[in-house]
């Protein structure tokens, strides 16, 4: 009986061997009752592809050995670092682009600039400012180097874990 669950009717009650379902029949009459059940003969899902959360949440299913559960926390773990490090990596991008286009419209000032009389004050400003943007970038792709072998790295843990992974 544990193997099935009853999707319908819904019974009035349950015991340890059977279900009851209530059916209102006048006196000598007859009448069959249609019950629909359902087994799960196979449960399975691919680690690989899901998020930290989901394994978050198969962690805490109360059908899996220890050793399952650890192993499962373990790589929820990683694929968690992993979502970090993509996210960080994202920002280092979004974060060159903007500086990019920041020195491309600096550059276009400067180069107006340097068309008019008297702007050198200006110009020097300018020019400043794309030193400040040059040394920025050049940490931000030391980051994003930082970040992409962290993420290469943590890549193989993920796999490692998934090839050992036993239940």
């Amino acid at each position: 009986m544990n193997e099935y669950s009853v999707l319908a009717p819904k019974p009035s009650e349950r015991t340890a061997t059977a279900y009851r379902f209530e059916v209102k029949l006048p006196p000598n009459a007859t009448q069959s009752l249609k019950v629909e059940e359902e087994r799960t003969y196979l449960n399975s899902v691919e680690v690989m592809a899901s998020t930290p959360d989901f394994l978050f949440s198969l962690v805490e299913n109360k059908d899996l050995s220890d050793s399952a559960r650890s192993q499962l926390k373990r790589i929820a773990d990683l694929k968690n670092q992993l979502v970090e490090a993509e996210s960080s990596l994202q920002s280092f991008k979004t974060q060159t682009n903007d500086l990019t286009q920041d020195q491309t419209r600096i550059r276009a000032d400067i180069d107006s600039l340097n068309r008019v009389k008297g702007q050198e004050d200006q110009v020097r400003s300018y020019s400043a400012q794309l030193a400040a943007n040059e040394v920025e970038l050049a940490k931000i792709r030391d980051h994003r180097r930082e970040f992409e072998l962290r993420k290469t790295d943590l890549d193989s843990q993920v796999r490692k874990a998934m090839d050992a992974l036993q239940f």
